[in-house]
């Protein structure tokens, strides 16, 4: 089953950068957790131990991006698509 959501990023930088860690392009860039998120921020973590926060347009998106990365990292969702226009991102996944 295919699932679209749509995450609002407090602007275009945040996106791109959001956009970013989607791609694999080694290991050590890979995304491998979400640490927390309060109010609209997120923190992940990288394959090198590196972490990152990631501003969101609202709470709402904070969460819905927190629960798309945890079913993706759980093997419960794979990426199909990501696509950035201006601050807000559409992601497209398949649910197994």
């Amino acid at each position: 089953m295919i699932s679209k959501s749509t995450i609002e990023c407090d602007d275009t930088y945040e996106a791109e950068k959001l956009a970013a860690f989607f791609v694999n392009q080694k290991d050590e860039s890979t995304l491998i957790k979400t640490a927390k998120n309060w109010e609209n921020e997120l923190i992940i973590t990288l394959g090198d131990k590196s972490s990152h926060c990631i501003v969101l347009g609202n709470e709402l998106s904070a969460l819905r991006l927190k629960t798309i990365i945890h079913q993706i990292l759980d093997g419960k969702a794979k990426l199909s698509e990501c696509r950035i226009e201006g601050s807000v991102i559409h992601i497209e996944y398949f649910l197994k």
